[in-house]
């Protein structure tokens, strides 16, 4: 999350809050309709079918590009594998709560899993960034390809967070080949713009808001209804 001088990207960490914020409001909508409180139609309804997809492609991208920018002079294998051990734990965690909590719907393969999958395949292009943009746009592009499924193990059950690695890697190696392009350097929301520290500051906590925001929200709202 670190350009090579030991900064932080202030675009990244923008960029990474925005995948936050709308990962909160469909979560929120998707909790709502679980407790019949709307009716919203996830898989049929383009308009939130998409957004699940757009939120993944965001923080796909904000991994590859921490990727670049934090090991692209010289991979620090301490650094990586110490993050690459957090997410491991924590994905594990929410497979097992998930389990006991909604065994019909748990969660074998989410966004963390895909997260740390994806983050030990894209390490090798940090490396490469030219070559990691060609493979990137050539595995995004399946994704127009109504037919296409790339292979990957899935369980019988409709699990509540599915993200297989691919195609989703591509947004990965694509996030990897913009910050070798300096594009994270640019400041879309300079500091001198009201609100862009906040939004900022936001994007570096990602990682313990995705943690906590679903128990609060599902909390909050198993609560409304429990009064009501």
């Amino acid at each position: 999350m670190t350009n090579n001088q030991g900064e932080r990207s202030l675009f990244l960490d923008q960029l990474r809050a925005l995948a936050v914020i709308h990962m909160i409001f469909f979560h929120f909508n998707y909790d709502l309709m679980l407790f019949g409180l709307v009716d919203i139609d996830f898989q049929n309804d383009w308009i939130w079918w998409i957004q699940p997809r757009w939120i993944v492609a965001l923080f796909m991208t904000s991994v590859g590009a921490s990727l670049y920018l934090a090991h692209a002079k010289k991979v620090k294998w301490i650094k990586f594998w110490k993050r690459w051990l957090k997410l491991a734990i924590f994905a594990l965690i929410i497979s097992v709560s998930t389990y006991i909590m909604f065994p019909e719907n748990w969660v074998y393969f989410g966004t963390l899993h895909s997260i740390a999958l994806c983050s030990l395949l894209a390490l090798p292009f940090v490396k490469i960034p030219k070559v990691s943009f060609v493979i990137g746009v050539a595995i995004v592009s399946t994704l127009f390809i109504e037919s296409w499924s790339w292979p990957w193990f899935q369980l019988p059950h409709s699990s509540m967070d599915y993200i297989p690695p691919m195609p989703w890697l591509g947004f990965c190696l694509i996030g990897i080949a913009l910050a070798s392009f300096k594009v994270f350097e640019k400041n879309p929301l300079p500091k001198s713009v009201k609100g862009s520290t906040a939004l900022a500051k936001v994007g570096q906590k990602a990682f313990i808001i995705y943690l906590l925001h679903q128990p609060i929200l599902y909390g909050g709202i198993s609560l409304f209804v429990y009064f009501q």
